[in-house]
């Protein structure tokens, strides 16, 4: 699902795009970075934990 929101942002001038996983229903959040690349941010369960998030420093990261 990753690479399908990344195509969306391709094609509009979204600065980013929340969708939800379709595996999980959870929320992520897609952005593109000021080089160009993207990041995806990911709930964790633990809040307590880096504030609740978890950043994917590319779209592969995100995959595995």
């Amino acid at each position: 699902m990753p690479a399908a929101a990344a195509a969306r942002l391709d094609t509009t001038l979204l600065p980013f795009l929340l969708f939800a996983d379709p595996a999980t229903g959870q929320a992520r959040l897609l952005y593109r970075r000021y080089d160009g690349d993207y990041s995806l941010l990911i709930p964790m369960n633990d809040a307590a934990t880096n504030h609740g998030v978890e950043r994917a420093n590319s779209l592969d990261d995100a995959a595995a």
